[in-house]
């Protein structure tokens, strides 16, 4: 696997969680949270500035799966969302790679892990999505 930084998203409908890692691929780091209700353009702008500040090689997406490995709607939620965010960093001349991962189960995690730490279900709600992107970062780094 080439070296350099990877950004990891949990795309959501409400909510996209971030986290990258550093040059060595060892260190995972929440970046936070986006918020697609309130468009996608600037929620691109966004990762459009994240990728360019950390000088980003690739982008690992979370991609949805049924319980059989089979598409869901949200998969094609998920693929919809990641073909426009790769035209808009394409047309804005920054061309990283791709990746899906399979996400399956890690908002669970994350929300189990939160439950464990004590957090309520709002709070749990707060940092859920950031926690599962750091989840699909560490299992394609596989450092889980």
């Amino acid at each position: 696997m080439q070296k350099g930084k990877i950004l990891a998203i949990d795309y959501g409908l409400a909510a996209i969680g971030l986290a990258i890692c550093d040059d060595s691929q060892q260190f995972v780091f929440g970046k936070g949270v986006l918020n697609p209700l309130k468009g996608l353009k600037p929620v691109f702008e966004k990762i459009l500035k994240f990728c360019r500040d950390e000088q980003v090689q690739t982008v690992v997406v979370g991609l949805p799966l049924g319980s059989e490995g089979e598409e869901t709607p949200q998969t094609a939620r998920v693929r919809k969302f990641i073909t426009k965010l790769e035209d808009f960093l394409k047309q804005n001349g920054f061309v990283p790679s791709f990746v899906f991962e399979d996400e399956s189960f890690t908002s669970y995690e994350a929300d189990k892990h939160l439950a464990d730490l004590g957090l309520k279900g709002s709070q749990r709600k707060q940092y859920e999505d950031e926690l599962a992107a750091i989840l699909i970062l560490k299992k394609h780094l596989k450092l889980l």
